[in-house]
């Protein structure tokens, strides 16, 4: 009897509790309750989004975007978005890259070193070797590709002249101190300042020697040599002595000799070393070429 009371009772309850509520009204009901609990979720991600919006992504640069845009979104030349270069580096001199393993992957932009180098093209900054040491060639992306790649030819064979006499052991200690103080090479466009072309010339501090793409076609490999060499005899200077031992007419034909002593020793040609040689006996011919605008100092 008890058994069959409380199996009695439980149907009542049952009955009573939920079958006299609509079964519509039930799931309305939780609908409600859903649609509650997603606005109230969609709130809470608005407000959460607001409040980390400023840490989400720093400040973008125009080529940041334009960088972004093309690793992130379709186009005729990254058909699907895969946010990688799909075309290696048609630059690549073998001998130097087998020094640097930097270089073996093709698809990477400056050495995978873009806080010292910067290249806008991918094409022409690259990682030299002048005695021993690496250095940075940087050709200006002012210039034609032609003109690049016949300025590039110019430069590798100007430090292959120095490279090749050293390893004959034609260079002194002084040589290899002097031209030690060279850390990067630099050719920009030629430039017109108060009717006057603008001059190779090197920071001191830095060890930047600049020259224009017109002074480096137009000189040969041994004299663009010679020429690393007496901006390098300039940084010397100032490392001793500060700007009033580097600069000034007082500076130059110290510098000169030097180059011409280098040139020498490299096999410069009979008839630049005879130009050195009158810049040195002449001061006012040597003191015009010194008021020629600096290259470097020219640039954009």
């Amino acid at each position: 009897m008890r058994r069959a009371f409380f199996f009695i009772v439980a149907i009542v309850f049952a009955t009573t509790s939920y079958a006299s509520i609509p079964r519509a009204s039930m799931l309305d009901s939780a609908s409600e309750d859903a649609s509650a609990f997603a606005s109230s979720l969609a709130e809470t991600r608005i407000r959460v989004s607001e409040v980390l919006a400023p840490f989400e992504r720093p400040y973008e640069s125009e080529l940041t975007r334009a960088l972004r845009h093309a690793y992130e979104q379709p186009s005729t030349t990254n058909a699907s978005g895969l946010r990688c270069f799909l075309s290696v580096d048609p630059k690549l001199d073998l001998k130097r890259t087998l020094r640097n393993p930097q270089g073996w992957n093709r698809y990477a932009y400056v050495l995978n070193n873009p806080l010292r180098y910067v290249d806008p093209k991918g094409l022409i900054q690259y990682e030299a070797f002048l005695l021993g040491r690496s250095i940075t060639v940087d050709i200006s992306d002012d210039l034609t590709k032609r003109q690049q790649a016949a300025l590039q030819r110019k430069i590798d064979a100007s430090l292959k002249a120095l490279n090749d006499k050293a390893e004959a052991g034609k260079l002194t200690r002084q040589d290899f101190r002097i031209l030690s103080n060279i850390q990067e090479v630099r050719v920009v466009q030629a430039r017109v300042v108060n009717g006057q072309e603008t001059r190779s010339s090197v920071d001191e501090k830095t060890g930047v020697f600049t020259m224009t793409d017109k002074y480096v076609s137009g000189s040969s490999a041994k004299w663009t040599a010679s020429a690393i060499g007496h901006d390098g005899f300039h940084v010397q200077q100032f490392n001793e002595g500060g700007y009033s031992a580097s600069r000034g007419l007082q500076s130059e034909r110290p510098a000169m000799e030097y180059q011409l002593g280098l040139g020498r020793r490299i096999g410069l040609d009979a008839w630049s070393l005879g130009y050195l040689q009158d810049l040195i006996n002449d001061p006012a011919q040597l003191e015009q070429y010194r008021q020629q605008p600096a290259a470097a100092d020219n640039e954009d």
